[in-house]
């Protein structure tokens, strides 16, 4: 697992969320999208590459695996203000099938009744704070921060995506899925991280012809 630290993880995020089952502007359901127990979530086919260190443009998909993943979601209102929460996903990625290979995959957070996607940084002062009007409510103030974690010794790579939102907020979804070099280079290449932008517009949606996982704190 000695490169594990080279391993490209795509983390897109952007500030906003919105859900509530069954409300007429439910854009992920309108997209014929279902979400999916994140308890049954074991694994998912993703993509590996080799790296050309003198120059970027050169690095290319070179094979596929099912990476092995274990996702959990809880909702805290601890080092919160008051009227708000966080909603936090932990997905912890068991890398001791590849220790020489350097995968891509894709997490993001967005909001349900509008498909706009959260966007975030490692730094929580460098993030947009959005505002989410839906047909009941106008939900200010929202915005996601990525952190990460590798536990060496078991070959563990946690990443962490973390909403803070209104506390009668429950419209967070998370996206769970198939990466590439080649979408990163897309996604980079546009005008999408400029401007806020909806989950489909990027190349991580499964227009593209692979599987990704839905996942919310209740199921639902």
């Amino acid at each position: 697992m000695k490169k594990i630290t080279m391993a490209f993880i795509l983390t897109i995020l952007i500030m906003l969320t919105g859900c509530a089952s069954g409300h007429s502007d439910d854009w992920l359901s309108a997209q014929g999208q279902k979400i999916t127990n994140k308890g049954s979530v074991r694994s998912f086919k993703t993509s590996y590459y080799y790296q050309d260190r003198d120059d970027e443009s050169k690095s290319h998909t070179i094979g596929e695996i099912d990476m092995p993943i274990k996702v959990t979601i809880e909702e805290t209102q601890e080092d919160c203000e008051d009227g708000r929460k966080k909603v936090i996903l932990t997905t912890r990625l068991d890398f001791s099938k590849c220790d020489d290979i350097k995968p891509v995959w894709f997490i993001s957070a967005f909001d349900r009744y509008t498909g706009t996607e959260f966007f975030s940084s490692d730094d929580k002062y460098n993030t947009h704070s959005l505002t989410i009007t839906t047909e009941d409510k106008t939900y200010d103030d929202i915005f996601a921060i990525i952190g990460g974690r590798l536990d060496r010794e078991k070959k563990y790579y946690f990443r962490t995506l973390t909403v803070d939102c209104p506390e009668d907020y429950d419209g967070t979804v998370f996206e769970i899925g198939y990466g590439s070099v080649e979408m990163v280079n897309e996604y980079r290449n546009s005008d999408i991280t400029q401007r806020i932008h909806r989950i489909d517009e990027t190349p991580f949606f499964p227009t593209n012809g692979y599987p990704y996982y839905f996942v919310s704190y209740n199921n639902k």
